[in-house]
């Protein structure tokens, strides 16, 4: 059996990996849509830039507390409600811990 190969000619796994690109655009430009239209639809308040009033349950008591929006929840943990359990690793949340 000989085995020709085509030059300049479209291949399978070219085709193939254009129609995988192609595809994930799509979902992510129909999930971006969505996302923008329900937030437009939103009718919540917006917080900020100063401190807001939160209300958190934590191991089934809700503490309310004031903090600012740009505030990390792990900060706002050990900080104004003293639970020194959560851990700090980075202090920009790039590292995922």
């Amino acid at each position: 059996m000989t085995v020709t190969h085509r030059r300049g000619g479209l291949s399978r796994r070219t085709f193939l990996h254009g129609s995988a690109i192609a595809t994930a655009a799509t979902s992510l430009i129909e999930a971006t849509s969505a996302l923008v239209r329900q937030e437009a639809d939103s009718t919540l308040p917006i917080a900020g830039p100063g401190a807001t009033s939160i209300t958190l349950d934590i191991n089934g008591i809700a503490r309310t507390l004031l903090a600012s929006p740009n505030m990390p929840l792990a900060d706002v943990l050990r900080e104004p409600l003293g639970l020194t359990g959560t851990k700090i690793d980075c202090d920009r949340g790039s590292c995922s811990a």
